[in-house]
């Protein structure tokens, strides 16, 4: 396993992460401070 494939492996890992915790931010209408 290449390190550039292990980058990119994290960067999708924390993309996900940031979709998924915005999506469950979003559904439980807690917005972290945003008035949105």
């Amino acid at each position: 396993m290449t390190f550039r494939r292990i980058i990119y492996g994290l960067l999708l890992f924390l993309q996900a992460g940031l979709i998924l915790t915005g999506g469950a931010v979003r559904l439980t209408g807690s917005g972290l401070g945003c008035p949105t």
